[in-house]
């Protein structure tokens, strides 16, 4: 039987493309396939001629994924992972390491990421991580990143999600300074520094609100920048920090930080894992996501 002869891009063009569309520079790109910039400069040249077409708008040393050649490899990071699994389905060999590149929240990344990555290791040897903080989430359909970790409410369908926890607020302080201030009702936190993130003026207020407390100054305490840092304040003995209980899960368990009411308050908000429809099915992100969602378990209200 005669078969036609395939009309393919040139392969190392291809290559370099989709290393520059996930690195998001040509420098990087060359870092990744051990050659040098010009010779990754080439490569997409030659694509753009067989193409026709222009693929990235250069500003300055930023390379940006026109709206097309963005499509494009999406579709070519897809098939590229796709024959790494057939290689080892078929041929029992491995890639000696794959690369997974995630955006996250800091907060999520020093509470909850981070301790984990050793089980991570253990369930997916083979994978390395490149791990990016933001406060103004991504767009999930970023070419230089696998999986966003960030907070929504479910109602994106252009994307694959797992939902990982609900966000519930509750105040906590150290066992010792509970001791010390003696709170027995949510009005005995107007004498009580009271610990807030400075992006989020608005949760104490809510909580108070809902606690019925409206004699207390929502603001008046110790406003921090970081989450991270208004948690370790409340380890710490400095206040009382409105933590989301998945954040302080730990510090619970162990005793360094204990509930000090039983009223919680839900946000309506949940943390989820996004990645766009195509990358979800690849073998990686998907059990990276599966794996995520099984740690996570049990960390948020019931």
């Amino acid at each position: 039987m005669v078969t036609s002869r395939r009309r393919l891009p040139p392969l190392n063009a291809l290559r370099a493309f989709d290393a520059v569309a996930r690195r998001g520079s040509l420098a990087l790109a060359a870092d990744e396939l051990c050659v040098t910039h010009g010779a990754v400069s080439r490569q997409i040249a030659k694509l753009e001629a067989f193409f026709g077409s222009r693929l990235f708008d250069r500003q300055g040393q930023q390379m940006a994924l026109t709206a097309q050649a963005a499509a494009y490899a999406e579709r070519l990071r897809f098939l590229f992972d796709q024959m790494e699994q057939a290689s080892l389905d078929n041929f029992g060999r491995a890639p000696p390491e794959q690369i997974l590149r995630i955006a996250v929240l800091p907060t999520f990344a020093a509470r909850i990421l981070v301790p984990r990555l050793t089980r991570l290791r253990d369930r997916l040897p083979e994978v390395a991580l490149d791990i990016d903080t933001f406060h103004t989430p991504p767009d999930p359909h970023a070419a230089s990143f696998d999986v966003v970790i960030r907070w929504g409410h479910g109602d994106r369908r252009d994307v694959a999600r797992r939902e990982l926890f609900r966000e519930e607020l509750v105040p906590v302080c150290s066992p010792a300074f509970a001791r010390r201030w003696r709170i027995e009702r949510p009005d005995d936190l107007a004498h009580v520094p009271l610990l807030s993130v400075l992006h989020r003026p608005g949760d104490w207020e809510a909580w108070l609100r809902a606690a019925n407390a409206p004699s207390v100054d929502p603001h008046h305490g110790v406003r921090i920048e970081s989450s991270v840092l208004v948690y370790q304040g409340a380890v710490d003995g400095l206040g009382v920090a409105l933590a989301a209980t998945a954040y302080v899960h730990a510090d619970i368990r162990d005793g360094s930080l204990i509930p000090i009411f039983d009223r919680r308050l839900l946000t309506g908000r949940s943390c989820y894992a996004i990645s766009t429809l195509q990358k979800a099915k690849s073998p990686l992100v998907a059990g990276f996501m599966a794996w995520l969602a099984e740690e996570t378990a049990g960390i948020g209200p019931d």
